[in-house]
């Protein structure tokens, strides 16, 4: 029962939360998402409002969401492979389309950790991992 209520205090404990819409304006990243045994920051889709995936892998709560407010292409040069691989806002979805034609966006999320990762919609990994850097919890981002 002690571990049910810390985890209640714990997770009911963020004072700021700080959403981010997508360039486009399709989506919407929320804060404070929890998956056993990590905490998130789900995406939801404009529309239906479901949670299409969440970024996942923090050991506190997430406090703050910020997309760029850019929209990434990768470029190839004519002598490179372009392969199929998963098309939308959707870390592994099942549509497909190449490389070439495929956006992609970059978010940075910010915890109680006191750690910020950065994210491409385009892998389900992040790109990069920023611990030790802070003494308190990350409130706010900016690009």
């Amino acid at each position: 029962m002690s571990f049910l209520l810390s985890l209640f205090l714990q997770l009911g404990s963020t004072f700021f939360r700080r959403l981010a819409w997508s360039p486009c304006g399709h989506f919407i990243t929320t804060t404070h998402g929890f998956q056993k045994p990590r905490h998130s920051a789900p995406v939801l889709e404009r529309g239906e409002w479901s949670a299409t995936f969440d970024f996942l892998g923090h050991n506190a709560p997430v406090v703050v969401v910020k997309f760029n407010n850019s929209m990434f292409r990768k470029n190839f040069s004519s002598g490179q492979d372009i392969k199929a691989v998963p098309a939308g806002l959707s870390n592994g979805a099942s549509k497909t389309s190449t490389k070439e034609q495929q956006p992609y966006n970059v978010i940075a999320i910010g915890s109680q950790d006191r750690t910020i990762t950065v994210w491409t919609t385009a892998s389900a990994r992040p790109l990069f991992v920023a611990k030790h850097f802070f003494s308190q919890s990350v409130v706010d981002l900016s690009w």
